[in-house]
């Protein structure tokens, strides 16, 4: 069956497979039920965008849209680019959801930045109701979740730490 699975090129099938049969000791037929169903949920799993699992985990954020824009040949040209920022005290619960950090070892910073895919950016945008817009300047605009404020966050948690992680 790992062969058939492996051509088909179904990574999220073939880790099903080994699951079920490194957990379970059912026939053959009913291994094949129990692939199917927790290859749906590894799918579904691995589909989440990164701020549906924040929000998921319940982890406080703040999303970042920072404004850039040159000039080539006397027009502005100008481009927008997402990220989400995450206070230090919950790098632990991060890298559990599989962020990597590039000095994951270090416990001591107090805010982690993360660019955001495309992805992230559309499910962003259609939720954005749930958020509300902070600050808003020429190099961008912050947005935190209405209800859990970041700066308040922030603000509780930090003492005297003020090394950032830009990842």
């Amino acid at each position: 069956m790992k062969k058939e699975l492996k051509n088909k090129n179904n990574e999220h099938l073939v880790r099903a497979e080994e699951i079920a049969t490194e957990l379970f000791n059912f026939s053959q037929k009913e291994q094949k039920e129990i692939v199917k169903y927790i290859a749906e949920l590894v799918k579904k799993e691995s589909q989440k965008t990164v701020l549906q699992k924040l929000i998921e985990e319940n982890i406080c954020f703040s999303v970042g849209v920072a404004l850039n824009t040159f000039k080539i040949k006397g027009v502005d040209v100008g481009s927008k680019d997402y990220h989400f920022i995450a206070h230090g005290k919950d790098q632990q619960q991060l890298l559990d959801l599989g962020f990597n950090f590039k000095s994951a070892n270090e416990k001591d910073y107090s805010i982690i930045n993360f660019d955001l895919e495309k992805e992230d950016i559309r499910y962003f945008k259609s939720i954005q109701d749930v958020f509300i817009k902070v600050n808003n300047d020429k190099n961008g605009r912050v947005f935190e979740l209405k209800s859990n404020s970041f700066k308040k966050y922030y603000k509780k948690h930090s003492k005297f730490n003020k090394k950032v992680l830009i990842d």
